[in-house]
């Protein structure tokens, strides 16, 4: 599938033309929501999805009428319809889908790449779309801005201009550290890069902390546990998970992380090492031990999966209270 940063990374190594397909209104339910694109080629071939494979097929044939005129286009495609005479071939999905084909001109790569350099540097970008009431696209623009949270994707009646304004937040992937490089961390870094995130990984031991064992991180750092902590400049949209099955190191680095930014903190082990591991006072309320949702996981792979869970839902939920504040 993809992240809109995995998008604009095949955009800048290629040369061949694209379109880019946006869906940017949804009325009812869909797969997948506003904000949500993919990249089709001149030759059919396409990255990232819009739907569950119900769509794509006809957004293909539809791009290369946009590939000839290089201009953009809105479609719509009501998925309500369960007869098979209907475009969506009894799709049945209960929501009509507003998918926005635009040409990539040498005006909209730049600007596209403008928007991958800021969001790989942890900014995030409005990207603004003005719209007729009949959906013709008539103006857009990238804006640098300080938001840290999701805000509502979508839509909106734009009354000063008498027309419509798409609004759409792209922020940085999230990043998820985990503290300990052993065998069992090898599933938890491969479930967080397949969801999106941007792994790091620390450990003081060069033996076990290396590319080949861990292909899909982007940073490792060896060091100490306060070496390690120094050098990530945590944020407060960070998650950390601690596992290194060190408890001298694992309290070492807690100790260093425990009062900084992050979104989620998640220790592996049983909640009494947790309680030692704080000189057996109260565990702190924001902090997750075990580490995962209570499934009953047992060996790596179903811990690896537990906690990934975990961490997907607080992201989530994260996303949707920063939306109901904005957008009451």
């Amino acid at each position: 599938m993809g992240t809109f940063i995995d998008l604009l990374e095949g955009i800048a190594h290629s040369d061949e033309k694209c379109v880019l397909a946006t869906i940017i209104h949804i009325e009812g339910s869909a797969y997948l929501k506003e904000g949500t694109s993919m990249i089709i080629y001149g030759d059919g071939k396409y990255v990232g999805m819009l739907s569950a494979s119900c769509l794509e097929e006809d957004v293909i044939i539809r791009a290369k009428e946009v590939f000839e005129n290089e201009c953009s286009q809105t479609i719509m495609y009501d998925m309500r319809k369960e007869d098979d005479l209907s475009w969506g071939q009894g799709a049945g999905c209960n929501g009509v889908i507003y998918i926005l084909l635009e040409f990539v001109t040498e005006r909209l790569k730049d600007e596209l790449m403008f928007t991958k350099e800021r969001l790989e540097r942890g900014k995030s970008i409005l990207y603004k779309k003005e719209f007729s009431y009949q959906l013709s696209l008539l103006n857009d623009s990238f804006i640098e801005t300080d938001i840290g949270e999701v805000k509502k994707n979508g839509l909106f009646i734009d009354e000063a201009n008498r027309g419509l304004q798409y609004r759409c937040f792209y922020t940085p992937k999230p990043r998820m550290i985990i503290f300990g490089a052993g065998a069992d961390v090898k599933p938890i870094a491969s479930l967080a890069f397949q969801a999106g995130f941007d792994v790091i990984l620390g450990d003081w031991r060069p033996e076990s902390i290396h590319k080949q064992s861990f292909p899909e991180a982007k940073e490792l750092i060896i060091g100490t546990p306060e070496e390690i902590a120094a050098q990530i400049a945590f944020l407060e949209t960070d998650f950390v998970i601690v596992m290194s099955h060190n408890f001298l190191k694992d309290q070492q680095f807690l100790n260093r992380v425990i009062d900084g930014k992050w979104r989620y903190l998640g220790i592996l082990g049983p909640k009494e090492r947790t309680m030692r591991l704080f000189n057996k006072k109260h565990i702190p309320g924001s902090v997750s031990s075990p580490a995962g949702l209570s499934i009953g996981a047992k060996g790596p792979n179903e811990i690896a999966i537990s906690i990934m869970a975990e961490v997907i839902q607080k992201l989530r939920m994260s996303e949707r209270k920063s939306v109901e504040n904005d957008f009451k």
